[in-house]
């Protein structure tokens, strides 16, 4: 299982494991103000439910990229060497 985690988690730059970190810390957020904010009429129940599906889905995605980046799990920049043009040649 963790093999084939590290092969998913290699599969993405930086970039882009910055951006679901973002993505993750933004559900958290919503999580936190539909908890805290003025729930007016609504159905209390079912903002629970999103509330908590929020937090799990936030906290797993923020957990796995901060694992990437700790552990170095991700595809890395690979530069032409020097003197070399873009295509790798001479």
């Amino acid at each position: 299982m963790k093999e084939k985690l590290n092969r998913f988690l290699e599969r993405h730059n930086q970039t882009s494991l910055t951006l679901w970190l973002i993505v993750g810390g933004y559900l958290v957020y919503q999580a936190y103000q539909i908890l805290t904010g003025d729930m007016g009429d609504a159905n209390h129940a079912l903002l629970w439910i999103f509330s908590i599906f929020f937090i799990v889905a936030g906290t797993a995605i923020v957990a796995l990229c901060l694992y990437a980046f700790i552990g170095g799990h991700y595809e890395k920049p690979s530069f032409p060497a020097d003197g070399d043009d873009e295509d790798g040649q001479e």
